[in-house]
C-alpha cells in the first residue's frame, strides 16, 4: 500500500500496492522496485556520509542500552535484547521505504509479552525460549500479511484511537520503568512502607534526565562563545554523553548503583 498525505496533514487515499511483476516489466526492474535501496543508493551523496555514520553510531549505542532495558522489562535473558536488534535493521536497509521508522525493540511489546510469559514460566531461560518462538510466529504472520497485500487494513484505524494507544503506551512504559529508575519501587496499594528508593541510583537517573532536557538549551546559550563547538557536539550526542556519564558515575563515585554487569552469551 502507498500512503499519501493530504493538505491538512492527514492521511489521503490509499492505493493498492502493485503486484510483484507488472505488465511488460523485466525481472531486473521488478527487483529494483521491490528493493528500494537499489534506487536511493544511486543518488547517495558522499557528503552525507559523516552525518550518517555519526547518527548510526549514536543510534546503535542507544539501541544497545534500550534493548537491554527492554529485555529486563520482558523478563528474558539480557543478551536477548541486543540479539533481537541485529537482523531487523539490516533487512530494513534493503526493504524499507520510511526513514522515520524506528527499527528495534519496543517497550510496549516487551510489557505485553512479559505479562503473558510470567503466568506460565518461572525462569528467564524458559521465558527467553518462548519469547523467541513468539517473535518467530509474529514475523511469519506479518510476512503472510505482506504477501497478501493486507496493508489496506490500516484504513480502519482511526486517528483518535491510534493517538490514545500511543499515549497510553508511553504512560504505561514510564510507570513500569519508574521503579528501576529510582532503584526501588513507587508507592503500591496497601503498602505501609510507601516508596522505596536508592539515593545514588535516583540521583544518577534524574541527573541523566535533566541533561537530556537541558542539552539543547545549553547549546543555544553557548552560541557565540568559546564553548560553542563543544556545547553543540555534546548536545548532538547527548544520549551518548548520558550513557557514558552514567556508566562512569555508577562505577566510581555513586556507590551501590545497580548495573547490568556481565551479560551471559
Amino acid at each position: 500500500m502507498h500512503r499519501s498525505t493530504n493538505h491538512n496533514g492527514g492521511y489521503g487515499s490509499l492505493t493498492a500496492s502493485p503486484s510483484v511483476f507488472e505488465e511488460n516489466e523485466s525481472c531486473g526492474d521488478a527487483c529494483a522496485r521491490q528493493l528500494p535501496s537499489l534506487e536511493w543508493i544511486k543518488a547517495y551523496d558522499l557528503s552525507w556520509l559523516w552525518n550518517d555514520v555519526a547518527g548510526g553510531v549514536t543510534l546503535g549505542l542507544v539501541l544497545l542500552a534500550q534493548s537491554l532495558a527492554h529485555a529486563h522489562l520482558c523478563g528474558v535473558a539480557p543478551i536477548r535484547g541486543p540479539y533481537a536488534c541485529l537482523l531487523a535493521p539490516l533487512a530494513y536497509v534493503l526493504l524499507g521505504t520510511c526513514h522515520e521508522a524506528s527499527i528495534g525493540t519496543g517497550g510496549l511489546v516487551s510489557l505485553v509479552v512479559s505479562e503473558q510469559l510470567a503466568r506460565e514460566y518461572a525462569t528467564p531461560e524458559e521465558r527467553s525460549a518462548r519469547a523467541a518462538t513468539c517473535a518467530l510466529l509474529v514475523g511469519l504472520v506479518l510476512c503472510v500479511m505482506g504477501l497478501l497485500r493486507l496493508a489496506f487494513l490500516v484504513r480502519f484505524l482511526s486517528r483518535p484511537a491510534l493517538s490514545g494507544f500511543i499515549s497510553g503506551s508511553a504512560l504505561l512504559i514510564i510507570k513500569s520503568m519508574s521503579g528501576p529508575m529510582v532503584g526501588g519501587h513507587l508507592p503500591r496499594p496497601n503498602d505501609k512502607h510507601g516508596m522505596h528508593a536508592h539515593r545514588s541510583t535516583a540521583l544518577v537517573s534524574f541527573a541523566c534526565l535533566a541533561w537530556l532536557f537541558a542539552a539543547k538549551p545549553l547549546a543555544n546559550l553557548a552560541r557565540g562563545t568559546v564553548l560553542e563547538r563543544v556545547a553543540e557536539g555534546a548536545a548532538r550526542f547527548k544520549a551518548l554523553v548520558a550513557l557514558f556519564a552514567s556508566a562512569v558515575l555508577a562505577t566510581t563515585i555513586a556507590p551501590g548503583v545497580s548495573v547490568v554487569g556481565e551479560v551471559p552469551q
